[in-house]
């Protein structure tokens, strides 16, 4: 509900039927928005300016070296100059969508705003915030462009500087512009919601006259009315402010308009004069229904006016079409309602649907009633029991009530159901009582074969251990088991081997390795014999390589070899005994050097691992602990 005035000191009352008896919420003008919200406020220009400048240091990088590629350094700073650009924009878009536009609004409130703050001025306003739009999405562009030329930091941050400072020129010459939108938003605020396709009362008439007293009866609400100065009785062009609101109101709204008269002149203004207050705005309610209030009929009826006053009335009633009624706010008589039928009468007689309040019929689904409400229609719980398959849905309606098996892992129990079960459990525990007794029958059976196997399997046990160790006997009599150099031998062995006839000897213990049975003598004499041979080989090659490397080194003034007298079998004898052959003999077990030499490569390369002398395989390239760890401030060779 929203006061307007009308009359000298008489306030213009518009209320909307709905909000007054359904409670709807109204909407106000601007973008379908809740009236209960508030509009945000305008920024001055210098906030705007530290806003945007702010978030474009918060949402942008903020640091680039030198150094850096020049490509890079562009980049950087016109991101800076399209995202500072782009903050100001959208505040200023914000500014001008947040303002309704006069053209898309109800003409009422398009007079409305052209009462308060002039049409050409806030339009000019909104204007000119547009163009700063456009200013500076010119500047981003031109200095956008002339940055992809710059070759150094310095000039692209100059011409950034340069950039946002234009920018906030442009913003900071429309502080006056910011100022006036926001007085205007405040006021907008302040304006009465008005509701202007519902059924709207205007209720009119001098001050006193019980307007407040039949709004709180009619709508249950305690409401106050502050008075204004209202129409005064000269041209359109020479009234104020109050008096063009009046004036937008009457003429724009679709509206009953109730005119309240004090029939018993206790407002301080006589019948004569109230009728003419209405007579001088009777043009504005062209097209409208009017009904006349006779108010305070419970001190002055109207049957008791004076000649004129009745005069007045009747003739306002044959001129004007307008409709009289008698009523008393103390009372409460037909305070309520007529003028809801007054409505519904003036809008079948025009021809007009009024919008009823609340949703349009049809627009709702009939209750469902649920099994809740039949519960209780039928006893309440604990007597009415829920049908759970009344609404299942299935292809054919006769199964709805069929007896549902019991299901057990998603299987029909029923499925795995035999009538013949106990029979068939019956005869299978038969089967197994009679394979339980053959096997106590088969016992014995079965353990005489486990008897017969084990004495098997000693018998194989014993055989494999006998070849086991036969095995082992000829690996020992093989000379390649025995040692790999010979034993140390003395002069007296040698000689004998070399000089004495052939001569079989039967050990009389067994050597290490070797059973204690006899051997065959021709095996041993044959040999003994190689064994023989050999050692003479060896000590002749031996002693000649000796004498020829070193027969000038040892030669005497009287022709012996080391003390040794030379010549024949006594020359030979001499080179066995003497002492370097000795030594020799002594360190090699009986070898020759050359001999030896070979063996202790044969060894060796054995203890190496390798496959001969050309085999230079490294099997390990990467040590484990010169490799492992991690590496350090120094070289990378190794860790």
């Amino acid at each position: 509900m929203s006061p307007c005035s009308l009359g000298p000191g008489t306030p213009l009352l518009h209320a909307a039927i709905d909000s007054l008896v359904d409670g709807n919420k109204a909407y106000s003008l601007f973008m379908g928005l809740e009236y209960d919200k508030d509009l945000p406020p305008v920024l001055t220009a210098a906030s705007l300016i530290d806003v945007c400048l702010s978030k474009t240091q918060r949402k942008t990088p903020t640091e680039i070296h030198k150094r850096s590629n020049i490509n890079v350094i562009k980049k950087f700073y016109i991101r800076k100059i399209k995202t500072c650009a782009q903050f100001f924009i959208e505040k200023l878009k914000a500014i001008i969508v947040l303002f309704p536009k006069l053209d898309s609004v109800h003409p009422f409130y398009g007079d409305l705003l052209n009462i308060l703050y002039d049409r050409d001025h806030y339009k000019l306003a909104l204007g000119q915030v547009a163009a700063c739009i456009n200013r500076i999405e010119r500047i981003s562009k031109e200095y956008i462009t002339l940055s992809k030329y710059s070759d150094s930091l310095y000039k692209s941050k100059s011409l950034k500087t340069a950039a946002f400072g234009r920018y906030c020129t442009v913003v900071k010459k429309l502080s006056k512009v910011f100022e006036y939108l926001e007085e205007v938003r405040m006021h907008l605020q302040r304006l009465p919601v008005i509701q202007t396709s519902a059924r709207t009362l205007l209720l009119a008439g001098f001050p006193n006259v019980g307007k407040s007293s039949f709004v709180n009866h009619l709508s249950n609400a305690n409401v106050e009315i502050i008075d204004t100065p209202g129409i005064l009785d000269h041209p359109l062009e020479e009234r104020n402010l109050i008096e063009m609101l009046a004036i937008a109101a009457l003429t724009h709204l679709h509206c009953v308009v109730l005119f309240v008269i004090d029939v018993s002149e206790e407002c301080g203004y006589s019948v004569a004069q109230q009728v003419a207050l209405f007579k001088s705005i009777h043009v504005l309610f062209k097209n409208k229904p009017k009904v006349v209030i006779l108010n305070k009929t419970d001190k002055v009826k109207p049957e008791d006016l004076e000649l004129d006053a009745k005069q007045l009335l009747k003739q306002l009633e044959t001129e004007a079409d307008v409709s009289l009624s008698a009523t008393s706010t103390l009372t409460a008589a037909t305070a309520t309602t007529y003028p809801g039928e007054r409505l519904a009468g003036t809008g079948a007689k025009e021809g007009k649907q009024w919008a009823r309040s609340g949703p349009p019929q049809g627009l709702l689904p009939p209750k469902q009633r649920l099994e809740r409400d039949i519960e209780e229609e039928e006893g309440g719980p604990g007597v009415y029991s829920y049908d759970l398959r009344k609404k299942h849905i299935l292809a054919n309606e006769d199964w709805r009530y069929d007896v549902v098996p019991e299901i057990f892992d998603g299987k029909n129990v029923m499925d795995f159901v035999d009538p013949e079960i106990e029979q068939k459990l019956q005869a299978l525990e038969r089967e197994e009582e009679e394979l339980l007794q053959k096997e106590l029958e088969q016992q014995d059976e079965i353990q005489d074969q486990l008897t017969r196997l084990q004495s098997v399997r000693a018998k194989l046990s014993r055989l494999h251990r006998g070849i086991s160790h036969k095995r082992m006997e000829a690996k020992l009599r093989k000379k390649k088991n025995g040692p790999r150099l010979l034993k140390k031998t003395t002069d007296d062995g040698v000689l004998q081997l070399r000089f004495a006839s052939f001569v079989i000897i039967v050990p009389s213990e067994p050597r290490r390795g070797h059973t204690g049975e006899a051997e065959p003598l021709e095996e041993d004499a044959e040999q003994r014999q190689r064994l023989r041979t050999k050692i003479r080989r060896l000590t002749r090659s031996r002693s000649v390589a000796d004498s020829a490397r070193k027969r000038e080194a040892t030669t005497h003034n009287d022709g012996t070899l080391g003390g040794v007298p030379s010549g024949g079998e006594e020359e030979e004898d001499a080179r066995l005994t003497s002492a370097v052959v000795l030594g020799q003999k002594k360190r090699l077990g009986g070898l020759s050097k050359e001999k030896a030499m070979q063996l202790k490569r044969s060894v060796d390369r054995k203890l190496r691992g390798t496959a001969g002398e050309s085999d230079r395989f490294i099997q390990v390239k990467k040590v484990k602990w010169m490799m492992s760890g991690k590496r350090g401030i120094g070289k990378t060779h190794s860790r």
